[in-house]
């Protein structure tokens, strides 16, 4: 199936199910890195296009990207007055993004042919990427290391791994070129975030279950992966799960499909065991149809909503309930996916 024909569905939902169908039972085994010598493809698809209004530099904005059929776009808008402020343009399947303590942007992509990815990094409020960086595998989402600056990334299939197309964790030390991969036998990556310790933790897929995730360890320092024991189903009916350190404790999100609230997981880990310690229930409109990434910001928890036009909304955390703010009807064409809060000049 070619990747433009999925139509309105999530690529990364068809990428996992493509990956999962592939796996026997959710085993996985240490993995070594493998060094590979990817360099910026800065001529492989041209500079991504897209505008910026000008006066944007010293203003928190969020960085909303999606895709119909292959084209994809990221919206920018300010917060918190949620005036659309620009369009970047010109990705293929934009998907989870993440951001750094500089608030520069990174903006995973996957590429139709052959299926690997690209990672734009922008400034704050720039209109054009500073940097394009290749990514052997096919990406659902990045996470930036706060101990070092590395930027790790998921990726939900890679026809590198030795062990099956099982995906990979590709980590580009201080953001730049030539990733040292990291090949887990089992499962696959789905996305990731790193706590701040510097392990990274991840939403893994894999066994016969299509629509629930495992979860999974990379420490700082090892080279192998750690499958963790949750007492909690992840789900991942119509969006992968959001993995990401809130100031305290780790948290995966798990998307229990339409007509049902979005969970979001505080995890208390010790040894192989990540205990729930606290649920967040975020409701949305009267469908619950969530989607997409969840992104924690201080006492706020983003997050996205494909009912009425495709909504961004803000909840308080950890309270979670029904949302305080929304920018309504975003697009009625487009898949939301990816969802980051970069800081303005004046927050940082």
């Amino acid at each position: 199936m070619s990747l433009s024909r999925l139509g309105r569905f999530p690529l990364a939902a068809y990428v996992a199910g493509a990956v999962l169908s592939a796996c026997g039972g959710a085993q996985p085994t240490p993995a070594a890195p493998a060094a590979a010598a990817w360099v910026d493809p800065q001529l492989q698809h041209g500079h991504p296009r897209g505008w910026m209004r000008a006066d944007t530099s010293s203003q928190d904005l969020l960085y909303i990207s999606a895709d119909f059929d292959g084209v994809g776009v990221v919206y920018v808008y300010t917060y918190p007055s949620g005036q659309l402020v620009g369009e970047l343009t010109g990705f293929s399947f934009p998907q989870f993004e993440c951001v750094d303590s500089a608030g520069d942007i990174f903006i995973p992509s996957v590429n139709e042919s052959p299926t690997t990815g690209t990672i734009y990094e922008y400034a704050h409020g720039g209109a054009t990427p500073t940097r394009m960086l290749r990514d052997p595998g096919a990406p659902g989402g990045c996470s930036i290391d706060p101990t070092t600056g590395n930027l790790a990334v998921a990726n939900l299939s890679d026809a590198n791994n030795p062990h099956g197309n099982y995906g990979s964790i590709a980590v580009f030390a201080g953001s730049q070129s030539n990733p040292q991969t990291f090949y887990p036998s089992g499962f696959a990556p789905q996305t990731c975030g790193y706590d701040n310790q510097g392990n990274l933790y991840m939403s893994t897929g894999g066994g016969n279950r299509h629509d629930l995730s495992g979860f999974a360890r990379l420490a700082k320092g090892s080279s192998s992966f750690e499958p963790l024991k949750l007492n909690a189903k992840i789900s991942f009916a119509h969006a992968l799960p959001s993995v990401q350190w809130d100031g305290k404790h780790m948290t995966v999100s798990s998307n229990q499909g339409p007509i049902a609230p979005l969970y979001v997981y505080r995890l208390k880990i010790r040894g192989d065991r990540a205990t729930v310690i606290g649920t967040i229930t975020l409701h949305d409109s009267p469908k619950e149809n969530h989607s997409g990434q969840s992104w924690i910001v201080g006492r706020l928890i983003f997050g996205i909503d494909y009912h009425l036009g495709y909504r961004v909304s803000r909840w308080p955390y950890p309270q979670g309930g029904y949302p305080e703010w929304n920018i309504k009807h975003i697009t009625t064409s487009y898949l939301l996916n990816g969802l980051v809060l970069s800081p303005g000049s004046a927050s940082r």
